[in-house]
This record gives structure tokens, C-alpha cells and sequence, in this order.
């Protein structure tokens, strides 16, 4: 994939991670990370940087590659971020040899919507990653009971009509025995 499109994000896209270095002072990143005052939301300043209106926050990382120690950006992004080994392979020397901060924008940020990165200057493109996907099977359930065919449930044969109807004629009869009783007693 060229970088024009790994730059390019689709609509309802799903599982991509894209990576790229900040070459900015250590102050700026700090402010990124966690911004104070006045300053804009993280997700605000990325989105910015990367030539957008809009980024959710919640799926951006942004970090110094010191602080994985001996894990690495690669290790990170395949134990900690599920991306295939096979994926990573041909990019692990130049990952091994990144130092400073470090941002990391998953498909989530971009709230489902299709986008074109333009990265600032500040931001050096590194690469875009895919996260391993699950292989579904479907096997038979083991058990006897998944095999079987479930009858449905008998509908109940009461008719609430005729419990109401019950009801109303019931009640007047109840009346008139408790009047009986209550007179026959004050009496």
C-alpha cells in the first residue's frame, strides 16, 4: 500500500492503526497529551495536525517510544495491539530504530467517517498497521439438546376476556355475601 492511500480512510473502516512520529518540542507533546486551560482537546490538536475537524480521543495514543523499554514499538503494536507478526516483519528494523514520541491513530477515531490525511510537518507518516482479525468457525454444537429440534411453547389457553367477565360477575355476589354477614352480625 503507497502512502497517499494509507492516508486516504475509508467510511466505517475497521481495524486499521495508523503511525506516525512527532518532531515537535517536548513541551508541545506534553500539551498534546494533556492539555491544560485554554489549550485544545487532544483529540482537537491531532486532528489538527493531521489536517482534520475532528478526531475522538479515545482512539489516540500518543507516547515516547522510550517508555515500552525493551517491548519496542513493534512488540507494542503486536502483543498490545494485535497486529499480525507477518504484518509487522517487513517494517521491524525501521521500528526498532524510531526514538521520541510517538502517535498512534486507530480507525475509531475517525467516528466511522471516510477522511484524507494531511499530516503537518510536524508528523512523519511511519506506517499503517492491520489489526489481526479472529478466524470465525462454525463448528456443531456438541451437545444433544443443540441437535434436537425445540418444540414451541404452548400458548396459554386462558382467555383474560372471560377472566375479566369472571371478575365483574363475581364481585357483586361477593358484595352482597359480605352485607349479609356484616349485617347478620351488628344485628
Amino acid at each position: 500500500m503507497t502512502q497517499t492511500d494509507a492516508l486516504r480512510v475509508a467510511a466505517a473502516e475497521r481495524g486499521c492503526i495508523r503511525v506516525f512520529t512527532l518532531e515537535l518540542p517536548p513541551s508541545d507533546v506534553t500539551s498534546l497529551q494533556d492539555p491544560k486551560g485554554d489549550a485544545p482537546s487532544t483529540g482537537a490538536a491531532v486532528a489538527h495536525l493531521l489536517g482534520l475537524d475532528w478526531l475522538d480521543e479515545d482512539f489516540i495514543e500518543i507516547f515516547d517510544i522510550d517508555d515500552l523499554e525493551t517491548l519496542g514499538l513493534a512488540g507494542y503494536l503486536v502483543q498490545g495491539n494485535g497486529v499480525s507478526k507477518d504484518d509487522i516483519a517487513p517494517d521491524v528494523s525501521r521500528l526498532s530504530a524510531l526514538t521520541g514520541p510517538v502517535l498512534i491513530v486507530y480507525s475509531g477515531a475517525f467516528g466511522d467517517e471516510p477522511a484524507v490525511l494531511k499530516p503537518a510537518r510536524a508528523l512523519e507518516y511511519v506506517g499503517l498497521y492491520q489489526e489481526e482479525r479472529s478466524k470465525v468457525a462454525f463448528t456443531p454444537l456438541p451437545s444433544k439438546a443443540a441437535k434436537e429440534i425445540v418444540s414451541p411453547p404452548v400458548p396459554n389457553s386462558s382467555n383474560p376476556h372471560l377472566t375479566l367477565l369472571w371478575a365483574i360477575l363475581a364481585l357483586p355476589v361477593l358484595a352482597i355475601l359480605l352485607g349479609i354477614l356484616v349485617f347478620g352480625v351488628l344485628k
